[in-house]
């Protein structure tokens, strides 16, 4: 229910009482969405926050932040309701809700830090006195890729021998890709095709 203009020119505030009064109601009303009702114990507090969807991503100034919601596609297909947080003059929004529920992942934390994980078959191949294997992340829209990576955790097991996990050594980590070499028992320390098990942090 909208609020009622009045009073308009010509009348008087007697003569618009009603509207005056209906137009306090829809106030109330409209406040109770969001915080405590006027005249209860917490009154004018924050219950909840209800955000409509925006129709795309808000710009900030220096000095402003801003919390909002719009649709966005985690990688599946469809679009799902998300809250986002952009920094100030307009920087990188953040899908504070967004995760790719799969393998490959990914999910944000609200700092802007980028977890990643997966399993991947990776053809490892001889170079020098190195047995080198290569992971590619995901970066099809609107999957993001890694501005830096911190750390990363690696496991890989023989696709053709009984399971068994050892630790992969990272040669080098780059935004897009980690180059890695291992060395143990037979069959693991020659070339081959190895299923790959990694959890990176960066941003």
């Amino acid at each position: 229910m909208g609020l009622i203009l009045v009073p308009q020119s010509g009348q008087t505030l007697g003569g618009t009482r009603s509207s005056i009064l209906s137009n306090f109601t829809v106030i109330s009303e409209d406040f109770q969405v969001d915080h405590v009702a006027y005249s209860t114990t917490g009154e004018g507090q924050h219950q909840q926050i209800t955000m409509p969807l925006s129709a795309g991503d808000v710009a900030t100034a220096a000095g402003i932040i801003e919390l909002y919601s719009k649709n966005f596609d985690p990688g599946t297909g469809t679009a799902v309701p998300t809250l986002f947080f952009r920094p100030q003059n307009s920087g990188t929004p953040i899908p504070l809700t967004g995760a790719y529920h799969h393998n490959p992942g990914w999910a944000y934390l609200p700092s802007g830090i980028l977890f990643k994980w997966g399993i991947q078959t990776v053809n490892f191949v001889t170079s020098g006195t190195q047995i080198i294997g290569t992971i590619t992340f995901d970066t099809t829209a609107p999957t993001p890729a890694f501005n830096h990576i911190y750390s990363a955790n690696i496991n890989l097991t023989n696709n053709t021998q009984p399971p068994q996990l050892i630790e992969a050594y990272i040669v080098t980590l780059q935004t897009t890709t980690i180059t890695l070499s291992f060395s143990g028992l037979s069959p693991f320390q020659v070339p081959g095709m190895r299923a790959v098990y990694y959890f990176a942090i960066g941003d």
